[in-house]
């Protein structure tokens, strides 16, 4: 004898909601990190990374970007990449996601971010480190 149970819904009883969008040309993966620094307000202690890469662009470099403090601007998102968004660096092949390092791993905390592609015309990649204190 087989019985039907219905399934359970288990979905939130709330739904995300779409806040808005900023412009940023051939953006590929994001990360956000909580810093440690305790004498921050909380607000302040998240910073948003932003890893973009242009197929189009062999033999050049792509740049990385961040922005402190996402959260305060909620209601402009539509100009982060005018007002907030700043270019961390500009010398990586395709770089991809990065990563938080705490500061008990690096003495200092920072984030790590790998670049590079198996694709023709870019670089074998490469490791780059940031104190972000």
């Amino acid at each position: 004898v087989a019985v039907l149970v219905p399934a359970q819904d288990t979905r939130p009883d709330w739904e995300p909601r779409f806040l808005g969008q900023t412009p940023l040309r051939h953006a590929a993966f994001i990360e956000m990190y909580f810093s440690e620094d305790d004498t921050l307000d909380y607000e302040d202690r998240w910073t948003y990374y932003v890893s973009r890469f242009d197929p189009g662009t062999i033999g050049q470099y792509d740049p990385k970007y961040y922005m402190r403090a996402p959260g305060r601007f909620l209601d402009t998102i539509a100009d982060w990449a005018d007002d907030n968004i700043q270019v961390l660096d500009t010398n990586a092949y395709w770089p991809n996601n990065p990563d938080y390092l705490p500061s008990s791993v690096a003495g200092a905390e920072g984030i790590i971010w790998t670049s590079g592609f198996l694709v023709p015309g870019k670089t074998d990649g490469q490791l780059q480190m940031y104190d972000t204190t």
